[in-house]
């Protein structure tokens, strides 16, 4: 699956959860002035307070579209995040 369709599936996820409008994709990509973290970085944070905020799904959507390409290991994080959501191990705070 393309990275964007990946990431775009994981913003959908978070919006659904929340119950909440949220910024719409494109918009996200310009009004995020976080401070750079690894893919590994932000998904450890996730996983290790079983939630994720608005502020993480900022920087973990921030860091994905930044890349020119995305690895193997990076996909699979991905992929760990998007699981995790879809099958309520992650709880979605704001």
């Amino acid at each position: 699956m393309d990275i964007t369709l990946r990431c775009a599936k994981v913003h959908q996820t978070v919006r659904k959860s929340e119950n909440v409008t949220l910024f719409p994709l494109s918009a996200m990509q310009t009004q995020v002035n976080l401070p750079e973290a690894t893919i590994e970085q932000i998904v450890n944070r996730i996983f290790s307070s079983r939630r994720i905020t608005r502020a993480d799904q900022e920087r973990f959507m921030s860091a994905l579209l930044s890349k020119k390409s995305i690895s193997e290991p990076e996909k699979k994080q991905i992929d760990r995040v998007f699981e995790a959501l879809r099958n309520g191990l992650l709880r979605v705070v704001d």
